[in-house]
């Protein structure tokens, strides 16, 4: 979509006026929140206010735009915005005194987070976080930005307030306008599924993913690399049925790629957000548990579809890594590890100095992880070396003079030392157990008890069932979250349901008992009921958010499709139950969205893969 500017603030981008009123009239109220991504923010000179009723109907009383700024616990720029100015009594005083501030953290608000994402994209080209969105009092986007330095963010501030209090009229009616985008009409009835349909989206899928392919390192675009699990995903599905071989090759190069670089942690396992560099090299630190579920269910099913063993010893190491530092007291798993150590270095909990490792290490260790991990030449960071896995082991060996053999069992003593150092460092942690994120993390674990026969898998996956079943779905309703002492936060979300049902249906592959069944079909049922509407899906059943709407299919973000992973959960629920209603309205809600899926299988690549799971060749 091409990015464009509401017409009455096109200007903003050269904000400098300067407006300094103080206002004494709010307070910061995000004292002790259990939301630790919250929490951090209540010593800031920013009188935040928590997304909700309230704050929406201060800005109508006020006439005032609310400063909408959405982060999480585990982004870098988070922290450094909120250094840079949220900490900057001037910048406060401005935001205090013309708008009102409010604090989101995204992993507790992921449909608010979603449609604001879409508003900056659509209009700015790009988005990410820290997310900022000036939104007028009667709940329309009017300006988004990301990270911005202190000095353009202020004179921003500024210049938008003068807007404001010139023409507040009109600036509502451009926010109003650009929203009309975003309405869907009623989906349309009555169109027969194509019997080829997942031959022609297989096809379509395999084009436009090859032209954003990168072909030299593997994965997608030239600048920074993310795991796009989704998409890769549906290409494995997609070769599942016709081998092709060009598939077969680009999903090797992206997997190795991945697995042996600077995504992934490969002294401790688990794998990083993503790469600022092309190459894979350089990762912002923050470990997501969305991100680590989801590879290690990709990693089992490459391992098992290419027959590749790295791979699947790739999965082993990932849920190893979820079940030894995520998992937490009350059974589930927590959200994330900060990409800022203790001592305020991002990357400083994962980073080496040669020295350091010179004297922890035997000469002989030292020898062969200098060589095979990249510990020599320039440093990833200006902090230290992280360990990269770029030389083939017998390349390393021949170059060394030692058998393999000898080679990674220094590599695995030296490991094992680096990591009993690593533990005297300090990696903050954000403690929140996400219900969808918990849903994937079965799913994993569930997977992974199947195809390694492992019984701590199995007790893990155990354990976040009865988590999620006992803790989080209360009343015939799930709920968001729960901090570490047991605190519900927020309100549960389509992707909720989707990926809570999806990872039961998993553990029901295990348990094979009938009540397992039931309790996937409440949730399902349920999903349905409160999400899909007659103009398709909603991400959540109430928004403050005008712009708040319906649509046909949703699409793939970091996370799959919530749609499409209640829709593949249904059919999957429906293969050992019946239920003429829910297979009727599963196969009206994916034949309205067979053209959209056609046009773009990309960004559709979860719907992509219920089609191929509906129409097995």
């Amino acid at each position: 979509m091409k990015p464009r500017l509401l017409p009455g603030i096109a200007l903003l981008l050269m904000a400098v006026l300067l407006h300094t009123d103080a206002h004494a009239g709010l307070k910061n109220t995000l004292a002790n929140h259990a939301s630790p991504y919250l929490a951090m923010h209540a010593g800031d000179p920013v009188y935040w206010q928590e997304w909700n009723e309230q704050s929406v109907a201060m800005a109508r009383r006020q006439n005032k735009l609310l400063f909408v700024s959405v982060g999480y616990f585990a982004c870098h720029w988070c922290h450094v915005m909120q250094r840079e100015s949220y900490q900057n009594p001037a910048i406060a005083a401005k935001l205090n005194s013309n708008f009102i501030p409010v604090k989101v953290d995204r992993e507790l608000n992921p449909a608010l987070d979603t449609r604001l994402i879409e508003f900056v994209e659509s209009t700015r080209g790009y988005s990410g976080w820290p997310l900022n969105v000036f939104i007028t009092p009667d709940g329309y986007p009017l300006l988004g930005i990301v990270y911005l330095p202190p000095e353009d963010f202020g004179s921003l501030v500024d210049e938008l307030q003068t807007l404001w209090q010139q023409d507040h009229v009109q600036l509502t009616a451009d926010a109003k306008a650009a929203s009309a985008e975003f309405v869907t009409a009623a989906l349309p009835a009555g169109i027969p599924l194509k019997t080829d349909l997942a031959g022609q989206v297989r096809a379509q899928l395999k084009k436009v993913s090859f032209a954003k392919a990168d072909h030299m390192a593997g994965g997608f675009g030239n600048q920074s690399k993310f795991p796009s699990v989704p998409q890769l995903a549906a290409l494995l599905e997609s070769y599942a049925s016709d081998a092709d071989a060009q598939t077969a090759e680009f999903l090797r190069l992206t997997l190795d790629n991945m697995a042996s670089l600077g995504l992934h942690d490969i002294v401790g396992g688990g794998f990083f957000r993503y790469t600022v560099d092309p190459q894979w090299h350089v990762p912002h630190f923050e470990k997501m548990l969305y991100d680590n579920a989801l590879l290690a269910s990709l990693y089992l099913r490459a391992g098992t579809l290419l027959d590749e063993p790295a791979y699947l010893a790739t999965a082993r190491q990932t849920l190893d890594f979820m079940q030894s530092e995520l998992a937490g007291r009350q059974g589930g798993l927590y959200a994330s590890l900060s990409a800022i150590d203790s001592n305020g270095i991002e990357g400083g909990y994962y980073l080496w100095q040669a020295e350091e490792l010179q004297a922890l290490l035997t000469a002989a260790e030292w020898l062969a992880v200098s060589k095979a991990w990249k510990i020599e030449g320039s440093m990833t960071t200006e902090d230290g070396y992280l360990p990269l896995a770029y030389r083939d082991s017998e390349e390393v060996a021949a170059e060394l003079s030692i058998p393999l053999a000898e080679l990674r069992q220094r590599l695995t003593s030296a490991k094992q030392k680096m990591l009993a150092a690593r533990k005297q460092r300090s990696l903050p942690v954000d403690d929140k157990q996400l219900a969808a994120w918990n849903g994937l993390a079965l799913s994993a674990f569930a997977e992974g008890a199947a195809v390694f026969d492992d019984k701590r898998y199995r007790d893990m996956a155990d354990r976040i069932r009865t988590f999620l079943l006992s803790q989080l779905w209360q009343d015939g309703r799930l709920l968001r979250a729960r901090d570490t002492n047991g605190k519900a936060l927020g309100e549960a979300t389509l992707e909720d349901y989707a990926y809570v049902a999806q990872g039961l249906l998993a553990w029901v592959g295990l348990s094979k008992q009938a009540k397992d069944y039931d309790e996937v079909g409440r949730i399902i049922r349920t999903a349905w009921k409160r999400f899909f509407t007659a103009q398709g899906w909603r991400l959540t059943e109430t928004s403050l958010l005008a712009t708040a709407t319906s649509q046909v299919v949703l699409a793939d973000g970091p996370m799959p499709s919530p749609s499409a992973e209640l829709l593949r959960a249904t059919l999957g629920w429906l293969q050992e139950r019946e239920d003429s209603g829910l297979r009727a309205q599963t196969m009206h809600a994916i034949s309205a969205g067979q053209a959209l899926l056609l046009e773009d299988p990309y960004w559709f690549a979860s719907q992509a893969r219920v089609v191929f799971m509906l129409q097995q060749p």
